[in-house]
C-alpha cells in the first residue's frame, strides 16, 4: 500500500516539476504469493515455539500409523486405567465442522494424538481406519471417560461413527458446580490448578493461528486448526487431555466429598444425554418464509429511513450514535441520559424518553427495531440451517450462575414474540404438531412455596388470578372490582418484587411518578408480609454464610457479603442476587429434571424435544403419539410444593407463532 501511495504522489508532482518518470520499484515482486511451506517457516521463526517443545515434563506421542495405534491400544488394555480423558480437535466450532484429530490420555506418560484431517504433508490416519479401535477403547462400561465440554466432542465423534459407551464425566461441569462465579475454560483452569504455563502455551498457539491466517490469506474466522502443523498440534491436543485428566482428579475429591454437591453435579450429568439428543434433532425452519420476511423488512427499513430523514429535515446514518448525537445537539435536543464516559446517551432507553415529543425519534426507534430483526434474527438464522433446513443450536450448562440453560449458536431464547420470526419455526412434516409446554407463573409459585405467604398460598390453591389478587391488595378493593388498569399495575410488581425492582424502574415500566411506584411497592410488602419476611430471611443468610442454597441444593457463592466494609450498593446488589437465585435457580433445576423425565418417556418414539426457551419446552409430537401428552404433563407437574404446579400446553400444525392453548379435561 505504501508503494502505491508514494508512486501516486510522485506522478502528481511530475505534473508541476517535469521531473523524469520514476523507475519501476522492484518491491512489487514481494506481492508474489508465498508457498505454504514458506509461510509456515516464517511464522514458526517469529513465535516462541521452543517454549512448548522444550518442556519435557510430560510425554506426548503422535499416532500416524496403524501399528502405533494398535500399540497404544495394547498399552491401554495392559495398563487397564480406570480413567481415560478424551478430546477432539476440529475445523471449527460450527455444527458442520469436522474432526481433524483425536487425543486421549490416562497418565503423564500416556498421552496420544491421532492426526486425521490436517492440511499437512505429514503422515495421518483416515477416520475410518481409527474408528474401530477407538470404539473398542471407548466402550468399557467399567471405565470413566472424562471430557471438558463433553457435548461438543460427543456430536463430533458420533458424526464419525465413534461412540463413548462408558461412564461420562465433564470437568467443565464439575468446576461449574464447585465455583459458579469463576470462568470454566480449560486453559484457565489448567493454569489455575495444574500448570502455570498453560495460558502461555495457549497464547502461543493463538499467535501461530493468527499469523498463519494472515500469511495464507485466510480470514481468521475461517481458519481452522487443520492448518496448524501436526507436530505442534500433538503438543497442544495432548496437553488438553492431560489437563482434563488432572483436573478430574482435583475436582473429584471436592465433589464426591460433599453429598449435596454430588447431587447437583449428578443432575448436570443426567441432563447431558437429553441435551445431546435435542441438539442433534434440531429445529426445522421454513427458510423461504424467512427470506420473504427479510425482503419485507428491508423495504420497511428503507421506508423508515426516508421518513426519519424527512421528519428530521436532514440526512444522516441512522445506525451511527455519533451522527445522531450531532443531529440532536444541532436541534437543541437532549435525552438527559448519559454514557459511563459522561456523553449524552442515545440508546433505546434514552430515546424512548423523548420519543413522544419528537416524531422523528419515534420513527428512528421503529427503524432500529426493523434493522435489528433483519440483521440479528432473520438473516443469520438461515446461515445456521443445515442441508435439511434444521438449526442445531447449543445449550450451555456452565454459563448462568442460576443453573439456567443458555442457548447459543444461535440463541433461540432471545427471539422476540412480536417480530413474527417464530412463524418460520414450523413442524418438520404434516405428521407432527409443534407443542410448546410451559409452567404457569413458576417463579411466583415458588415464591409462594418459600414465603408461605397466606395470600399467595390461597390465590394459587384456589386458582385465583394472581395479578387481580395483587391489585385488590394494593388498591384495597374487592377482587371482582379490579379494573384493567389496576391489574396492569400489579403485574410488573408481582414479577419484579423478588428481583428487587426499585421505585425508579417500576416508575419507568408503568409510566408513573417515582413516588407512586414507591407507594405500590410499600403496599405490596405490607400486604404480602410473608414475601417480605422471605426476602429478609435470605438477605440474612447470605450475609451470615456468604452463600445461599436453592430447593435442590445448588449453591450461589456470595462471599463478599461477609465483608463489613463493602459499599452499600454492592451489598444491595448481593442481596438481590441471593433472593433472585433461590427462586430462579430452583425453577432452572426443575426444568432440567422435567427434561430428563420427558426424555425417558420419549425413548424409542417418533416424537421429540427440540427447544428449551426459559420456562418453556417445545416438542415435535407425532400425530400417532398424542396420548403421550398425558404422562408428559404429569412429568411437568409432579412436585411436592405447597402450591400446585400447573403445566400449560399449546399446540399448532402451522408454526410456533400460531400456537393456541390445548383444552385439558
Amino acid at each position: 500500500m505504501r508503494l502505491r501511495k508514494d508512486l501516486s504522489t510522485t506522478i502528481k508532482n511530475t505534473k508541476t516539476t517535469d521531473s523524469p518518470k520514476p523507475k519501476k520499484s522492484t518491491r512489487a515482486s514481494s506481492k508474489i504469493p508465498k508457498s505454504r511451506e514458506e509461510v509456515l517457516a516464517k511464522v514458526l521463526g517469529e513465535v516462541d515455539i521452543d517454549a512448548i517443545k522444550e518442556d519435557d515434563t510430560y510425554s506426548f506421542t503422535k499416532i500416524d500409523t496403524l501399528p502405533l495405534l494398535f500399540e497404544a491400544y495394547e498399552a491401554f488394555l495392559s495398563e487397564n486405567p480406570e480413567i481415560l480423558a478424551v478430546d477432539t480437535e476440529t475445523q471449527g466450532l460450527k455444527w458442520g465442522d469436522r474432526i481433524i484429530g483425536v487425543s486421549f490420555s490416562w497418565s503423564d506418560e500416556r498421552n496420544y494424538y491421532i492426526p486425521m484431517r490436517h492440511e499437512d504433508e505429514g503422515r495421518q490416519l483416515l477416520v475410518e481406519e481409527c474408528a474401530p479401535v477407538l470404539n473398542e477403547m471407548f466402550s468399557h462400561p467399567d471405565k470413566k471417560y472424562v471430557f471438558h465440554n463433553y457435548k461438543f466432542d460427543h456430536h463430533k465423534l458420533v458424526k464419525e461413527g465413534i461412540h463413548v459407551l462408558g461412564t461420562v464425566h465433564d470437568t467443565m461441569l464439575m468446576h461449574y458446580v464447585l465455583d459458579e462465579n469463576d470462568r470454566h475454560a480449560l486453559k484457565h483452569l489448567a493454569s489455575k490448578f495444574v500448570d502455570s504455563k498453560a495460558d502461555y502455551y495457549e497464547k502461543i498457539i493463538s499467535d501461530i493461528r493468527r499469523r498463519l491466517a494472515r500469511g495464507l490469506k485466510i480470514k481468521l474466522a475461517d481458519f481452522g486448526f487443520e492448518n496448524i502443523p501436526i507436530d505442534i498440534m500433538v503438543q497442544y491436543a495432548c496437553r488438553d487431555t492431560l489437563y482434563t485428566l488432572k483436573l478430574f482428579h482435583i475436582f473429584h475429591r471436592d465433589i464426591y466429598g460433599d453429598e449435596n454437591t454430588l447431587k447437583v453435579y449428578q443432575r448436570e450429568l443426567d441432563v447431558l444425554p437429553v441435551l445431546c439428543d435435542m441438539e442433534a434433532e434440531g429445529v426445522y425452519i421454513d427458510q423461504t418464509l424467512l427470506m420473504d420476511k427479510s425482503v419485507l423488512l428491508q423495504e420497511e427499513i428503507e421506508r423508515l429511513r426516508k421518513e426519519v430523514w424527512e421528519l428530521a429535515e436532514c440526512e444522516f446514518d441512522l445506525n451511527s450514535p455519533s451522527q445522531l448525537s450531532e443531529v440532536l445537539q444541532g436541534k437543541g435536543i437532549h435525552t438527559f441520559q448519559y454514557t459511563p464516559k459522561g456523553k449524552m446517551s442515545t440508546d433505546r432507553k434514552a430515546l424512548k424518553g423523548i420519543a413522544r415529543k419528537f416524531p422523528f425519534i419515534k420513527k428512528l426507534l421503529e427503524f432500529r427495531d426493523c434493522h435489528k430483526n433483519k440483521n440479528t434474527y432473520t438473516d443469520p438464522l438461515c446461515g445456521h440451517c443445515d442441508e435439511g433446513s434444521r438449526i442445531h443450536c447449543s445449550y450451555a450448562q456452565a454459563v448462568a450462575v442460576t443453573g439456567r440453560l443458555t442457548c447459543k449458536s444461535p440463541s433461540l431464547q432471545v427471539i422476540p414474540r412480536s417480530t413474527g420470526i417464530r412463524e418460520a419455526f414450523v413442524p418438520p412434516s404434516d405428521d407432527f404438531l409443534i407443542v410448546p409446554i410451559d409452567l404457569s407463573q413458576i417463579e411466583l409459585r415458588l415464591t409462594a412455596h418459600y414465603s408461605q405467604d397466606p395470600i399467595l398460598l390461597h390465590a394459587y390453591t384456589y386458582e385465583e388470578d394472581i395479578h387481580s389478587r395483587t391489585a385488590a391488595e394494593i388498591f384495597d378493593v374487592d377482587i371482582d372490582s379490579v379494573t384493567k388498569d389496576q391489574r396492569t399495575v400489579a403485574k410488573p410488581i408481582n414479577f419484579g418484587i423478588i428481583y428487587g425492582i426499585g421505585p425508579s424502574k417500576l416508575a419507568e415500566t408503568l409510566d408513573v411518578t417515582v413516588d407512586e411506584a414507591k407507594h405500590y411497592i410499600e403496599m405490596y410488602l405490607t400486604r404480602y408480609a410473608g414475601v417480605s419476611a422471605f426476602i429478609e430471611k435470605y438477605k440474612r443468610l447470605a450475609k451470615k454464610h456468604g452463600y445461599v442454597k436453592n430447593y435442590f441444593g445448588r449453591v450461589r457463592h456470595l462471599d463478599f457479603l461477609k465483608n463489613p466494609d463493602i459499599e452499600q450498593w454492592q451489598r444491595e446488589r448481593g442481596y438481590r442476587q441471593a433472593v433472585n437465585f433461590v427462586v430462579q435457580s430452583s425453577a432452572a433445576d426443575m426444568f432440567k429434571i422435567i427434561m430428563r423425565r420427558c426424555h425417558d418417556l420419549l425413548k424409542g418414539k417418533k416424537s421429540s424435544m427440540v427447544m428449551n426457551i426459559h420456562d418453556e419446552i417445545v416438542f415435535y409430537m407425532h400425530t400417532d403419539e398424542l396420548d403421550l401428552l398425558a404422562p408428559i404433563k404429569l412429568a411437568f407437574e409432579r412436585w411436592n410444593f405447597r402450591v400446585p404446579i400447573i403445566a400449560e400446553i399449546s399446540y399448532s400444525d402451522v408454526s410456533w407463532a400460531a400456537k393456541e392453548p390445548l383444552e385439558w379435561d
